[in-house]
């Protein structure tokens, strides 16, 4: 019955194209569409992932009600897929599922649910993003205070802020990246609080960061980093120095 039903929607398709998201092809049927979908199905999910591979080549408003099914299917290949599909398209009906996996056991899947909410830019993905800043694994942080600076807004700078006291590295120098490029002042000065972190890269880094957000009320502790004897830390303190146009530095 179904595919006399699959055979029927093909037909009547034949006047009815599709211009494919990728523009890979200038046509295709909604017949057609329901016949790859229908491998979604499939107890496979190698051809459940070919399924959502195959999917990615319509218009999303066709193939939108088949990938947020995806989203739920058992195998983390598909999920993923189709999650990275329907960010690709800024389907914003996606977040509350995707914002679940953040809870998953499975640190991949926590991973990639971060990288797609990043993706997708929207404000309402931010309460899940922001509690997952506590979990602990420090990849997911990493990969959670990345995707909320690519969201960016007001509301998420002190919840980076608390991520420069993170105990692992990675996490505090992808915090100082992402307040850098959010440009917010209000990091300033908790910024010059790891002029002395045991990590010589974060070091760096927050001082290039403090001399782009514009805070002269960091140019004494800058000054302080000239006298050291680490030539990157004092070659990042001059920029800093001269990106704020600091002119008490000048003697």
């Amino acid at each position: 019955m179904r595919r006399k039903l699959l055979a029927t929607l093909y037909c009547m398709a034949m006047t009815l194209p599709v211009v494919s998201s990728n523009n890979a092809q200038a046509f295709d049927w909604l017949g057609r569409i329901e016949i790859d979908a229908d491998g979604l199905k499939s107890t496979d999910p190698q051809l459940r992932l070919k399924a959502v591979r195959e999917l990615q080549r319509y218009a999303i408003e066709w193939t939108k009600s088949h990938l947020l099914l995806a989203l739920r299917d058992s195998d983390i290949n598909v999920r993923n897929a189709a999650g990275r599909v329907l960010a690709k398209h800024n389907a914003k009906e996606a977040i509350p599922t995707i914002a679940k996996w953040l809870a998953s056991p499975d640190p991949q899947s926590k991973q990639v649910a971060a990288d797609i909410l990043g993706d997708l830019g929207a404000q309402e993905a931010l309460p899940a993003l922001i509690r997952s800043l506590g979990d602990p694994d420090p990849t997911v942080r990493v990969r959670v205070v990345t995707a909320l600076g690519k969201i960016g807004g007001d509301s998420i700078i002190v919840p980076l802020v608390t991520r420069l006291e993170d105990e692992k590295s990675e996490v505090r120098l992808a915090a100082v990246q992402q307040l850098r490029e959010l440009g917010d002042v209000r990091a300033a000065i908790p910024l010059v609080g790891l002029f002395d972190d045991s990590s010589l890269e974060v070091r760096v880094a927050a001082i290039a960061a403090v001399g782009v957000l514009g805070d002269h009320t960091a140019v004494p502790a800058l000054l302080r980093e000239l006298r050291g004897g680490v030539e990157s830390i004092k070659i990042a303190a001059v920029t800093a120095l001269g990106n704020l146009r600091a002119k008490r530095a000048f003697p």
